[in-house]
């Protein structure tokens, strides 16, 4: 048991006010348990604390002490320098186990100011090998991403913009608000709209917007180019490619439908790409010059398709030779010959 006498003491230790029996009386206190030092440096932090601040009231000692029971389970002393008055200088003292638990319940008053204080974690939605994973938003947006494509929606969605942020590809039907644009953030530029329904691929260095509605923005550092249902960028390596989307089959990948009619061979790849989100890299092989001998390509009644069915149909009819690499993220054609 810790009595008054022993915390009185203390604070006499340090304000060096202890006479010399004081001191030895002390000392052997000290000795008797080890919990005693341990109570004494809590009470030393104490008093360390108290003197970055001032008293804002006046304390009357006697009235506080009568105030308190001392036991073996609580402590709370309010000890005054007598010194001064108006020095006054006042600590509280707290028992050990008590000390702990008023840490811990700081601890979790802290952590939970940085929880309601801080942005919540945005969500995170990743369409996985395979398959592909369609997202309805708050704003009654929808989203399709592509397999391995992810998009992420700002924490702050809807308060003043509208953000997110893709990896890969997606096809995007957005809910018009003019007060609110949409806007998706890439690692080679972003796109803005207002309402609208477009193809967006960012895969590399490389971005592919394709505008089946609406109008859509896209911004590169300081160039900022409109582009209008029908139209077609093809961004790589800093260059602006602007052409049209040669048939509305670009969109049909999201409905999980791929067919060819007529298609020319450099189509076809352009089409694989942009369906299975996949790079196609042309070794010892000129596609132009080689699918000018090549027939027009017809591929229907395609029911999910799979990308090596297609290149292996492709073999047949054109003497396609490929490879994949990459983990399967790039189809390297080493061979072709339509003659």
């Amino acid at each position: 048991m810790k009595e008054l006498k022993h915390i009185s003491r203390i604070h006499k230790k340090l304000t060096e006010g202890l006479s010399s029996s004081e001191l030895d009386e002390h000392k052997g206190w000290l000795k008797e348990d080890s919990d005693h030092l341990d109570f004494e440096s809590e009470i030393g932090f104490a008093w360390e604390q108290s003197e970055k601040f001032e008293p804002k009231f006046d304390f009357n000692a006697s009235s506080a002490f009568n105030k308190f029971k001392l036991d073996k389970d609580s402590i709370d002393a309010k000890v005054v320098d007598n010194t001064s008055a108006k020095q006054a200088k006042v600590i509280s003292f707290i028992p050990r186990k008590w000390v702990y638990g008023m840490t811990a319940c700081v601890v979790v008053g802290l952590m939970s100011m940085f929880v309601f204080n801080s942005p919540a974690p945005s969500a995170q939605y990743f369409a996985s090998a395979n398959e592909k994973l369609e997202v309805s938003l708050e704003d009654r947006s929808k989203i399709v991403l592509a397999e391995g494509s992810s998009l992420d929606v700002a924490s702050d969605f809807g308060s003043n913009t509208r953000t997110t942020t893709l990896k890969g590809k997606a096809y995007f039907d957005i809910e018009r608000n003019e007060q609110k644009p949409f806007i998706i953030n890439t690692d080679n530029g972003s796109i803005e709209v207002l309402g609208t329904a477009f193809n967006l691929s960012s895969v590399g260095s490389k971005v592919v917007l394709e505008v089946e509605e609406g109008l859509v923005a896209f911004t590169n550092g300081d160039k900022r180019e409109l582009f209008k249902a029908g139209e077609k960028l093809v961004f790589d390596n800093n260059k602006f490619a602007r052409s049209s989307v040669e048939s509305s089959a670009a969109f049909n990948w999201k409905n999980g439908n791929l067919r060819f009619i007529k298609s020319s061979l450099p189509k076809v790849f352009e089409e694989l790409s942009d369906y299975f989100n996949v790079q196609f890299e042309f070794s010892n092989v000129t596609i132009e010059a080689n699918a000018a001998t090549c027939p027009p390509i017809t591929i229907t009644n395609i029911k999910n398709p799979e990308l090596n069915v297609i290149l292996d149909l492709l073999k047949d009819t054109s003497g396609l030779e490929y490879r994949m690499v990459d983990d399967n993220k790039k189809v390297r054609i080493i061979g072709l010959s339509c003659s």
